[in-house]
C-alpha cells in the first residue's frame, strides 16, 4: 500500500493513543512498580535517563508502528470486512493479532534467552497486546 492511502490523523492519533496507554500502563497505579521490581531498575535509575530523548524516541517508534499497522490494515490483502461488523473491530482484531503473535511472541523469545521472568514479560506483552487493539481500532475506525 502507498502512504498517500493512508489517514494521517489516524496514525498519529493511534501513536498519541500508544503512548498514553504506556503513560497510564507503567505508572506505579498500574503496573510500574511490578515492572520496575522484575526489570531490576530503581526509581533513581529511571530518573536519572534523558526523559527528552527516552519519550521522544518511544514516541517516534510508536508513529513508525503505528504507520505500519495501518499500512496492514488497509492493505489489500486485508481490506475484507468478511466477519467484521465494522472497521474499528476489524482493525482492533488485526492489532491484537499484531500485539500478541508477533510482538509478544518476540518478548516471550528474546526474555527465555535473557533469563528475564515470567512476570516481565508479562508487564510489557500486555501492554503491547492492549496498544496495538487500541492503535488498530482507532486505525480501523477511521480511514
Amino acid at each position: 500500500m502507498e502512504g498517500e492511502g493512508l489517514n494521517w490523523l489516524a496514525v498519529v492519533a493511534a501513536a498519541v493513543l500508544g503512548f498514553v496507554i504506556g503513560g497510564v500502563w507503567y505508572t506505579p497505579l498500574l503496573l510500574g512498580k511490578v515492572w520496575m521490581r522484575e526489570a531490576g531498575l530503581t526509581e533513581e535509575q529511571i530518573n536519572s535517563g534523558n526523559p527528552a530523548q527516552t519519550f521522544g524516541t518511544a514516541f517516534v517508534a510508536l508513529l513508525i508502528m503505528s504507520f505500519c499497522l495501518a499500512s496492514f490494515i488497509h492493505s489489500p490483502a486485508t481490506a475484507s470486512m468478511e466477519g467484521f461488523h465494522n472497521p474499528s473491530q476489524q482493525g482492533a482484531f488485526y492489532g491484537m493479532l499484531t500485539g500478541l503473535g508477533w510482538i509478544t511472541m518476540a518478548f516471550v523469545v528474546n526474555d527465555r534467552f535473557e533469563q528475564r521472568s515470567w512476570k516481565l514479560t508479562a508487564v510489557n506483552a500486555g501492554y503491547w497486546i492492549v496498544t496495538m487493539t487500541a492503535m488498530g481500532g482507532v486505525l480501523g475506525a477511521w480511514r
